[in-house]
């Protein structure tokens, strides 16, 4: 992974948030990176690893670096003007990629406006982010080329006469209702009258009913790409959902210990964050993914800081010109 390299401002899944949008935009979306994997190719300092054998232990693991990172913003009104250039790597004891992507400072007319988003530093929320890149978007891919090239009751379809001419994204979104099928848990699968429920493990929070799973991908019916994508949904869906669940578990049990304590509450960043990613929840998610991976925007917990203080007054760009119109003012009253 070292060879990797990100792009100039490439969009990195930093936040809870982020990683819901990228999930419930997986048809549509390039293959990606797995940015906290790069971003993390050098370990962080000590400050900030979190190590855990419980999702419990994790979550107040987390409350107790999120109260730091608060009480370092907090520290930083007061610090900034310090700085002749600010530097967000050495002040929160970061690497340069790792400040660049997940601290963002905007100096405006007369305040600055901080952003640090710690989402990306939890051991789960690098789990459920790389198995995201490195497993579900492409098992999700290769059942949407291949539910779109072999009709499921193993025939090829008129797709298949089109693959050498993708749509402009890659992907054929036509009326293949194979695809949901497939993906949507509690759905049917249909093949030739012959109907198995499929109810993916961990979805509802029951497991499937192996004996008539069994008899569904054994049938002599069934040939190997539609067994393939039946695999993949059985083991590569719930796991996502698993460490997504696993995820939110941990970001919400830490967030209850830190609404009891004023100084978190003070650079809260939640809400700021959720709106950034709001354009993603403007269409329809992908087709089949589970509702687990698609909550409501408004539902979804964050960890991300941020605060805003006033511009310390020699760095405020205008301000000998003001203060000469403020004279002018003064003494035209006099």
């Amino acid at each position: 992974m070292d060879s990797y390299a990100m792009e100039p401002n490439a969009e990195v899944i930093a936040s809870i948030p982020a990683l819901a949008a990228a999930i419930r935009q997986t048809h549509r979306l390039p293959p990606p990176l797995a940015t906290t994997h790069l971003l993390f190719a050098t370990p962080p300092s000590s400050f900030y690893q979190i190590q855990a054998k419980t999702l419990e232990a994790e979550a107040r693991a987390v409350g107790h670096l999120v109260s730091e990172v608060a009480e370092r913003l907090r520290r930083l009104a007061e610090a900034y003007g310090e700085w002749e250039r600010f530097d967000p790597a050495a002040y929160f004891d970061l690497s340069e990629m790792q400040a660049e992507y997940l601290v963002q400072v905007i100096e405006r007319m007369s305040t600055v406006y901080v952003v640090f988003r710690i989402d990306a530093f939890l051991p789960t929320f690098q789990q459920a982010e790389s198995f995201w890149v490195q497993s579900f978007y492409p098992a999700y891919h290769t059942i949407l080329t291949e539910s779109n090239r072999i009709g499921f009751n193993g025939e090829h379809s008129e797709a298949e006469s089109n693959i050498s001419r993708p749509p402009s994204n890659g992907i054929n979104l036509s009326d293949d209702m194979a695809l949901n099928d497939l993906l949507s848990h509690g759905g049917n699968i249909k093949k030739n009258g012959l109907e198995d429920e499929l109810d993916t493990a961990g979805m509802g929070g029951a497991h499937a009913d192996r004996s008539s799973n069994e008899s569904f991908i054994h049938s002599p019916e069934v040939d190997a790409s539609t067994i393939d994508q039946y695999e993949i949904i059985e083991t590569i869906h719930p796991q996502m959902v698993e460490k997504w669940m696993n995820l939110l578990h941990v970001v919400r049990m830490a967030r209850k210990l830190l609404l009891e304590q004023i100084g978190y509450l003070a650079v809260n960043g939640s809400q700021e964050e959720r709106s950034r990613w709001r354009h993603a929840w403007q269409e329809p998610p992908s087709r089949g993914i589970a509702n687990d991976l698609c909550p409501p925007l408004q539902a979804l917990p964050t960890l991300t800081l941020s605060i805003e203080f006033p511009l310390p007054a020699y760095r405020q760009p205008g301000r000998k010109q003001r203060l000469r119109i403020q004279r002018l003012s003064k003494s035209r009253r006099k």
